[in-house]
């Protein structure tokens, strides 16, 4: 072979190296950007599901306000009822009372 035929051989054979590191240097590069891409995707679902948790906590916490509200207003109601059966109760029993004392 011709020292002309030896050094286009060597040329190529290092274009191809250098090639092939930048094609390797290219890929891993690649690579970490997707991974960048990746973590940054994860960290906002993640940001999103912690935002959703908090507005369904506060929904949920506003709803159970509600009801307590409600339950609270139908105890009184109820209890105000009871009182008042109570003291109907209350006199019928005094007149029984008074009756049986008096007519004996």
């Amino acid at each position: 072979m011709s020292l002309d035929a030896l050094k286009s051989i060597t040329q190529a054979e290092e274009s191809a190296r250098k090639a092939i590191a930048a094609a390797i240097q290219d890929s891993r590069a690649a690579v970490d950007e997707a991974e960048r891409a990746g973590q940054d995707l994860i960290e906002k679902a993640r940001l999103q599901a912690e935002e959703e948790a908090a507005r369904l906590i506060r929904e949920t916490e506003q709803e159970v306000s509600k009801e307590i509200e409600d339950l609270a207003r139908t105890t009184v109601n109820k209890k105000a009822i009871m009182r008042s059966d109570v003291e109907k109760r209350l006199d019928q029993a005094s007149d029984y009372i008074v009756g049986r004392i008096v007519n004996g």
